[in-house]
């Protein structure tokens, strides 16, 4: 199933398509783009010695923002209204401010919770990106210390909300939010002005899943109480195992040949 959504940008119209699947019985939707440039590469504009630093920096902030706005364009093409919508980084910080500005009546009373995950990556450009950003948005606010700066958008937009209403913030652990509140850099104080808008909670995982000792899916399975060093036999077999599977090309050509974790 695709959905064409057209989003303008300096260079012209861009085209998303929503294919949609389900994995485990969760419906998941994915955004992709007709513009053979974008959504190819992975994030990493500041590699030192990249020639090619500043394209990569252009169209890191190309896909964050046709991610952001093309995911509430599709919530509302298909009529959905949840209760709440989860961002998470930079990424996707932009979604916090076009719900309250450019689809202010549609979201109108839907919450939204945005969790930093690196918060020594913000997302900050040139500031002469915020041109590119829709009027709407009032993209000249998001300047922060001379860069355009994606994460500043949500202490941002919830402060400019009665009490904050609508709107949460979470890092990964209670330590890490004490950490970020007590940061010197501007948006690390905004997010700390936010006040009990802004909490961390603790990540986990389930230790049944993800337990080496009995976890099917591992060549060499190890348990931390049966000593450090069968430990390290174990993660050095499964790491061979794990190369074996993976070709010089870079793909996993070789787990076709085996069961993969669901």
């Amino acid at each position: 199933q695709r959905i064409t959504i057209p989003i303008n940008f300096w260079f012209g119209p861009v085209n998303l398509w929503a294919q949609r699947t389900t994995i485990e019985g969760m419906t998941v939707y994915l955004l992709n783009s007709g513009n053979p440039q974008i959504f190819v590469e992975p994030y990493g504009a500041h590699i030192k010695g990249d020639e090619r630093a500043y394209e990569r920096t252009i169209l890191e902030f190309i896909e964050s923002v046709l991610l952001s706005q093309g995911s509430l364009e599709l919530l509302m093409r298909m009529n959905k209204r949840p209760g709440i919508i989860h961002t998470h980084d930079h990424h996707t910080a932009l979604v916090t401010r076009m719900m309250r500005t450019i689809y202010a009546e549609y979201f109108e009373q839907i919450g939204n919770v945005f969790t930093v995950h690196n918060i020594g990556y913000q997302g900050q450009y040139p500031a002469q990106f915020a041109g590119a950003l829709d009027p709407r948005l009032r993209p000249q606010d998001l300047i922060v210390d001379g860069a355009l700066n994606l994460m500043s958008a949500v202490p941002l937009t919830a402060a400019e909300q009665p009490a904050g209403r609508g709107h949460f913030a979470n890092a990964v652990s209670p330590t890490n939010a004490e950490e970020i509140r007590g940061g010197d850099r501007s948006v690390d104080q905004m997010f700390g002005r936010m006040g009990k808008g802004f909490t961390g909670i603790l990540n986990g995982i389930s230790y049944q899943v993800w337990n080496p000792a009995t976890d099917q899916y591992i060549k060499a399975n190890y348990d931390i109480r049966e000593g450090f060093e069968k430990v390290l036999a174990a993660k050095a077999i499964n790491k061979a195992d794990l190369l074996e599977a993976v070709s010089e090309e870079g793909d996993l050509a070789g787990f076709a040949k085996q069961p993969l974790r669901k």
